[in-house]
């Protein structure tokens, strides 16, 4: 057995790895990866997909450096369906009292997807996957016009 201990690289992680390697064609890949302390197998693996590492980078952005792998939802129709509303609610300052569950669920329909499952399991990586934390809206700029809420 190996004595070397499993090391998991978020999506940055991965990304400084690939700008260190790009340019440099003269020098061995197994000399890059004893430089960065890595099998010379998983150096392999991150240039050979390179450009799948680089768009998950940019569609999560900040939070890229926590996340170790791109897992997408089951049901992408849905999730972007439900992330618009999210965001327009949010952006008219909005409170969201009813379950996000709910909403999904309503929109799944409308969308004539069947057996859609929103557990909460769901909507913790729903949450994670688009970096929402529910928290109240409070204070003059969570204020609203009480007219637009009504219509």
């Amino acid at each position: 057995m190996s004595g070397r201990k499993r090391q998991a690289l978020s999506i940055s992680d991965k990304i400084k790895i690939l700008k260190v390697t790009r340019g440099r064609d003269n020098k061995k890949r197994v000399d890059f990866a004893k430089e960065l302390g890595i099998p010379a197998s998983t150096l392999n693996s991150i240039i050979s997909k390179g450009k799948e590492i680089e768009v998950n980078a940019r569609a999560f952005g900040t939070s890229s450096s926590k996340i170790m792998r791109i897992q997408g939802g089951k049901y992408l129709d849905l999730e972007d369906a439900l992330l618009q509303w999210f965001q327009q609610y949010r952006a008219e300052g909005i409170p969201i009292s009813n379950p996000l569950c709910e909403k999904a669920t309503e929109i799944g329909l409308r969308l004539d997807l069947e057996n859609v499952q929103t557990s909460s399991g769901w909507l913790h990586k729903f949450k994670l996957r688009h970096e929402i934390c529910c928290k109240s809206v409070c204070g003059e700029s969570g204020s609203l016009n009480p007219d637009a809420v009504s219509a």
